[in-house]
């Protein structure tokens, strides 16, 4: 399955799949891994932004979603209801990097 992954989000993923395999993959086959983890990278974080989210603004995020909001809308409601959200999700990046490198190794 192909995810809608940002440019930032895809040479991300190539640089981390490239770094766990030495760059020594077939293109086919790094491709693929980019996109299957394009999909846990944005599982992990949407799952670290949901941590940072206030909790006095719950609220207001059940009622925004029940507007079912284009990925533009839940973006910017992300950005003005999170605090720090760039460093939210910089490190959530990094701790994903951390753990596929770490489970790389064991292979």
């Amino acid at each position: 399955m192909s995810y809608n992954l940002s440019v930032q989000e895809r040479l991300f993923l190539e640089k981390v799949v490239d770094e766990a395999h030495g760059g020594k993959i077939a293109p086919a086959l790094r491709e693929n891994m980019v996109n299957d983890l394009g999909g846990r990278l944005q599982n992990h974080i949407f799952a670290s932004m949901m941590q940072a989210f206030p909790d006095e603004n719950k609220d207001a995020m059940d009622k925004f979603l029940l507007t079912d909001p284009s990925q533009a809308e839940t973006q910017e409601f992300l950005n003005n209801n999170i605090p720090n959200i760039n460093e939210v999700v910089a490190s959530a990046m990094l701790e994903f990097r951390t753990i596929y490198l770490g489970a790389s190794a064991k292979i």
